[in-house]
């Protein structure tokens, strides 16, 4: 029966895969690796953790305006390419979001640019979008000649 559907654990076991994969990255970079621009109209490795943190805010927000918004307006990340910083933020977040989905309605609506969608939808788009930049990652790390944390070998490497 779908109301006996857990949406909550679901959520949550494919946030913790998918955000300790990015952690575990973060974790084996250093400075240096942070600042990699890998090419023009590419950000540095480190504004790529800032980006899934600052759109992770935004899938927050969300939760409590029901309208999704990527605006990087009032994003609270201000600091630069500190690995602890960004390890702080990512955790911050994760804490503010475990919280938010153990009173989650997972059936109510929100407005993704006139698309309707759940909570549940919603959320899981947000799993997705982090997904995609691991494979941007993937790309940034082999131009550097790095290798992955054993973590990651769930993605063949």
């Amino acid at each position: 029966m779908a109301s006996d559907y857990n949406y909550s654990l679901a959520f949550r076991s494919a946030w913790s895969f998918t955000r300790g994969l990015t952690l575990d990255l973060l974790d084996e970079m250093s400075e240096s690796d942070l600042l990699f621009l890998p090419g023009p109209q590419l950000g540095a490795f480190w504004k790529q953790f800032r980006h899934v943190g600052r759109v992770q805010e935004c899938y927050i927000d969300a939760m409590s305006t029901g309208n999704i918004d990527f605006s990087p307006e009032g994003k609270s990340y201000d600091q630069g390419p500190s690995k602890e910083w960004l390890q702080a933020y990512l955790t911050r977040l994760d804490d503010t979001l475990f919280e938010l989905v153990e009173s989650a309605d997972w059936l109510a609506e929100m407005d993704w640019f006139g698309e309707k969608v759940q909570t549940f939808e919603h959320m899981m788009r947000m799993v997705t979008h982090e997904t995609l930049h691991h494979g941007q990652w993937v790309v940034y790390m082999r131009l550097m000649n790095k290798h992955f944390p054993d973590s990651w070998a769930v993605w063949g490497l």
